[in-house]
């Protein structure tokens, strides 16, 4: 994402500044006029596929969240009492565990 930013900044440094020159009428690296505004063109161009690319990227839709745990079919889950909040709270000073409730 960044990259895309870096390589928009640098054709469009590059781009302006072939343009100023070929604006001042000076020759670049021997380049010829209509060569140089064809090369001015492309690197205008490529700054600006560069940085949509940029916005594009930034502005993507939230990441999906987490996928769920599959259940396999058949798969058996063992029963947790103390995770079983369906069942009513036992009274205070009533056991909860069966065993104790005989004789010893």
């Amino acid at each position: 994402m960044r990259f895309n930013l870096i390589m928009g900044m640098f054709w469009l440094c590059g781009a302006v500044t072939l343009a100023v020159y070929a604006l001042q009428g000076k020759p670049f690296a021997g380049l010829d006029p209509d060569r140089a505004q064809l090369i001015i063109v492309f690197g205008f161009m490529l700054a600006l596929y560069n940085f949509a690319r940029w916005w594009a990227a930034r502005s993507k839709k939230p990441a999906a969240p987490p996928p769920r745990k599959k259940v396999l079919f058949g798969e058996q889950q063992e029963y947790l009492p103390e995770f079983d909040f369906q069942k009513p709270a036992p009274k205070p000073g009533e056991s909860t565990n069966e065993s104790q409730s005989g004789s010893a």
